[in-house]
């Protein structure tokens, strides 16, 4: 006889803790420089495809914040998001760098002129996981 587990009920992220506490989970310590992004729908519970990008230079180029937006925002299209959360991965300290800057401005660009909400920036470092707010960044 085989039994059916089932793994615990979805928790809606809907606020700051369990937002912080999601990455923490499932990112956690930063092992390479990448960007995720994971989509919301209107009651804050995960839908659509998680969406890492990777292989990114040092420094963004010009045309990476209308790259990024096009990506990212035709897919929050496609599963009807209201939001999106962002995870800056990159090893190192938890403390924001210039580049760093940079690349949260090119990533928030290309999604504010494609109208997707950024509910959450979080940069996951080779510590830990931290907030990003819009003034840390310069947005």
């Amino acid at each position: 006889m085989s039994t059916i587990t089932r793994g615990p009920r979805p928790t809606p992220l809907t606020t700051d803790d369990a937002i912080e506490r999601f990455v923490r989970d499932i990112i956690g310590r930063a092992l390479r420089r990448q960007v995720w992004s994971f989509f919301l729908d209107p009651d804050g519970m995960l839908t659509g495809p998680v969406i890492p990008v990777e292989d990114l230079p040092a420094e963004p180029q010009p045309d990476d914040s209308a790259k990024f937006g096009a990506l990212i925002g035709t897919a929050a299209e496609m599963v009807e998001a209201q939001a999106v959360i962002l995870v800056w991965e990159r090893p190192g300290a938890p403390l924001l760098t210039s580049a760093d800057r940079r690349w949260l401005c090119t990533f928030h660009d290309g999604l504010s002129a494609r109208d997707v909400d950024v509910r959450a920036v979080l940069v996951s470092h080779g510590h830990g996981v931290r907030w990003a707010r819009r003034d840390d960044y310069g947005f």
